[in-house]
Parts: structure tokens; C-alpha cells; sequence
């Protein structure tokens, strides 16, 4: 008897340092979607989640990280046609309501009709406003969707995603 339990103690301790060492590794998940695109990457080591997204640079477009549905409330990262760049928290079947900034951004370029902005913040958010990224979970829930116009308004189409990480 004392041998099993043994075993599956040591068993125990191995996947419980396998779970921590998750904790502390760079992930990272890629999407594309109607010609938007996302990276998105986590590094523990730094508490910092960078975020690459490209899109139309005539039309508002964005990323909604932590649901699948307006419903869900989730935190988003969009971009309008004229460059601005903010944080939103969707509603229920409405725009939501804008947030104040959590990000940094780095870079915000138009190169033949596509712009590519680039962002940092930390993992955790703000408040349960924003959403906290977990670089040991495997996946992530978000929305992408463009619009018609430069200003925020009813998209023109949308997407539900779950963006797989896996170890940068």
C-alpha cells in the first residue's frame, strides 16, 4: 500500500510542477478572419500581453477577448478608420460602454489599405471590466468584427473564435 501511494504522490507532484511551470512560459495564439488578423502574445515573465492586430484602414475593426457572444460583456481592443485606437466593453446586443485605456500602443501603421496596430498591457485587468489574460489556460474565447464606416457603429460582419495558445 505504501508503494501506490507513493507513486501516486510522486505522480501528484510532477503534474502539479508541470501546471506551475505553465504559469511562467510565453504563449502565444495566431488568427485570421475576413481580412482581419490577431497575435496575440503572453509572457509571464514580463506580466505582458502583447496584441498584433490588422485590419481595413478605411473602417473601424476590432478584438473582443473573454466570450463568444455580445452577451458575455467582453473586453475589446478596436481601431477606427481614422486610426484612433480604445477599449470597449461590450453590452448585450449594444456597443457597450467605452473603457479607460489599459494599453500601450506601440505601433499604428497603414501600408496599402491594411493597418497594423500593435499593443501591450499587462495580464491582469483593471477592474472586471477588463479581461485578465491566463497564460496556462490552452485557449482563448474572443469576437472579431469589422464595420462600414470609420466611426464605431453595427458591424458589417462578425466572427466567434476560440484562439488556441501553444508555448512561444
Amino acid at each position: 500500500m505504501m508503494a501506490v501511494l507513493s507513486v501516486w504522490w510522486w505522480c501528484a507532484l510532477v503534474a502539479s510542477l508541470l501546471i506551475a511551470g505553465a504559469h511562467d512560459q510565453t504563449v502565444q495564439g495566431a488568427t485570421g478572419y475576413s481580412g482581419l488578423g490577431l497575435k496575440l502574445t503572453l509572457d509571464p515573465s514580463a506580466d505582458l500581453a502583447t496584441i498584433s492586430m490588422k485590419g481595413p484602414s478605411g473602417v473601424w475593426f476590432g478584438f473582443s477577448f473573454g466570450g463568444l457572444v455580445m452577451g458575455d460583456q467582453p473586453w475589446s481592443v478596436l481601431a477606427s478608420g481614422n486610426g484612433g485606437v480604445w477599449e470597449q466593453r461590450l453590452g448585450d446586443h449594444t456597443g457597450g460602454i467605452r473603457l479607460n485605456p489599459s494599453v500601450t500602443v506601440l505601433s499604428n501603421q497603414v501600408v496599402n489599405g491594411v493597418r497594423t496596430l500593435n499593443v501591450t498591457r499587462g495580464l491582469k485587468g483593471r477592474s472586471a471590466e477588463y479581461y485578465s489574460f491566463n497564460a496556462s489556460e490552452s485557449a482563448v474565447s474572443m469576437l472579431a468584427a469589422y464595420g462600414k464606416t470609420e466611426v464605431y457603429s453595427y458591424h458589417e460582419d462578425r466572427a466567434q473564435i476560440s484562439l488556441d495558445l501553444t508555448p512561444a
